[in-house]
């Protein structure tokens, strides 16, 4: 069975297919749910794998390249979604097929970084794994009560906007543009980018002045991403929020460990605290993404001088080292200390696993201080 690429004519049949196979009568579900990839006007045909029977779509895997920028190195993210076959091809192999290309298509690209949502078994076939740890937080009145007392002022107030507002998302943007390490946006598409999810953007005053902005629900119950001028501000920001929109409390998803202004402020504060992963990686090359986020890492955090020796098999034959406060990762052909497969591999080096795995005892001491590494992937940009 052919697997090609859709053509730029195919963009009317891969929503509606998409639209059907996902929310049946919805046809507008996709244009929604990521408006940056299928709004319209939006082309995004060409990054679609398709299988036809007769000249219609039968089956189709989504490929949406980005870019990781690590403090100031870029590493090549390629997100995969819109995974759907019709329900008269199911059992043909049709998602397998396709999966199968899209791998075939990475290595031949070298993309160091797969990432994609779904079912944790049905993707750890191709290699994906559940990682990268992100803290999520709850704030609620009783926080705020007792930390900000009756405090009447109000300092930060809230504004949804329409996506016309160019000046102040260039602001947002370039505060977006602050972190150490993101997903590379643009300056036109962040109005869309924090729409995703069927996520709504908001807009941050500090006594009346730009301070910052939101990727909120449409509940308004949780906060996706946000940035302020001053993080270290973020529970007085939260408390005028959840006034402004006459809340009990707001959950506060996907603070990634870089993110250290905010992790303090919201830790001493926020009554719950969850840790937890954010979607499935494959990893296709860890010399170089390791080195890329042990820099990130070292930057925040003092490592002990070591090295170790792993094979992942079938992947990659790497050494870690850290030294003088540096991380990094090369191949080698030594003779290695570990062998461990490439889902525990990804799982424990970038996620949950450096906790929970038995290799994390098999690890020197220096080893499970440079693990696990801080992978991420905010929901603005997922697939």
């Amino acid at each position: 069975m052919k697997v090609e690429r859709a053509k730029s004519n195919d963009i009317s049949e891969i929503i509606e297919v998409a639209n059907r196979i996902f929310k049946g009568e919805d046809q507008n579900y996709f244009q929604t749910y990521h408006p940056a990839l299928y709004k319209d006007g939006v082309n995004t045909a060409n990054d679609h794998f398709v299988i036809k029977e007769d000249g219609k779509i039968k089956g189709m895997v989504g490929w949406f390249p980005s870019v990781m920028n690590v403090m100031g190195e870029k590493l090549e993210v390629c997100g995969i979604g819109t995974v759907c076959v019709e329900k008269d091809c199911r059992c043909k192999g049709y998602m397998r097929i396709i999966m199968e290309e899209i791998l075939k298509e990475l290595k031949e690209k070298n993309v160091p970084i797969g990432i994609l949502g779904g079912r944790r078994q049905r993707y750890e076939y191709y290699g994906f794994t559940p990682s990268a740890i992100c803290t999520n937080f709850y704030f609620n009145n009783d926080n705020a009560k007792h930390v900000f007392g009756k405090e009447d002022t109000t300092t930060y107030t809230f504004t949804i906007p329409n996506g016309s507002e160019t000046e102040l998302f260039e602001k947002a943007f370039q505060l977006y543009l602050r972190r150490p390490a993101y997903i590379e946006r643009t300056a036109e598409g962040f109005y869309d980018s924090l729409r995703n999810c069927r996520s709504t953007p908001l807009l941050i005053f500090k006594n009346g002045e730009f301070d910052g902005y939101a990727c909120i629900s449409g509940t308004r119950g949780e906060i996706n991403e946000f940035e302020i001028s001053d993080n270290s501000d973020s529970c007085r920001m939260l408390k005028d929020y959840i006034r402004n929109f006459e809340l009990g409390g707001v959950s506060v998803k996907q603070i990634f460990h870089f993110e250290r202004e905010k992790l303090h402020a919201l830790a001493k504060i926020c009554e719950g605290t969850s840790v937890s992963g954010a979607d499935s990686y494959l990893i296709q090359d860890y010399a170089k993404v390791i080195t890329a986020l042990g820099k990130l890492k070292s930057s925040y955090l003092s490592i002990p001088d070591g090295n170790l020796t792993i094979e992942i098999e079938g992947v990659q034959k790497i050494k870690v080292s850290s030294e003088n406060g540096k991380i990094y990762a090369e191949e080698t052909n030594e003779e290695p200390q570990l062998k461990i497969s490439p889902i525990e591999a990804t799982s424990a080096f970038f996620g949950l696993g450096a906790f929970n795995l038995n290799i994390c005892e098999k690890l020197p001491d220096f080893a499970n201080a440079v693990f696990p590494l801080p992978l991420f992937f905010s929901i603005p940009d997922m697939i």
